[in-house]
């Protein structure tokens, strides 16, 4: 009895292509296999969700790709593909940060102190 193992390789894709991804960003990521997606689904690990796929929860699924609509800081984690049998390929950390304010949004944050001087004699 001959047996035969056939190795597909997959990679886990990140669009916009960066591991550091703005809040309130929108990302696709998707498990492309050489000769087909079909079988992978996408999973993550964050701090407060352990290993849930998309959908789950978060993100929007379609296939072997998943897209999150709005990023917070909570979706910073780990993502990998997994197949049906439990394989686990490509783990991914991604870092979603708090954009730095543009210069237009600087004098919303404005707070105005006002001090009170007590003299006692």
């Amino acid at each position: 009895m001959t047996s035969t193992t056939t190795t597909n390789t997959v990679s886990l894709t990140l669009s916009p292509n960066s591991s550091q991804i703005f809040e309130d960003q929108s990302v696709s990521l998707s498990c492309e296999e050489d000769d087909s997606s079909a079988g992978w689904t996408l999973r993550r690990n964050t701090t407060g969700r352990k290993m849930t796929q998309c959908g789950g929860g978060w993100g929007r699924p379609a296939g072997s790709s998943c897209t999150i609509g709005l990023t917070v800081p909570w979706d910073s984690g780990v993502y990998w593909c997994e197949s049906r049998e439990g394989a686990t390929k490509n783990d991914l950390p991604v870092s979603v940060v708090t954009a730095p304010p543009t210069q237009a949004e600087e004098g919303l944050d404005d707070a105005v102190i006002t001090t009170t001087t007590e003299h006692y004699f």
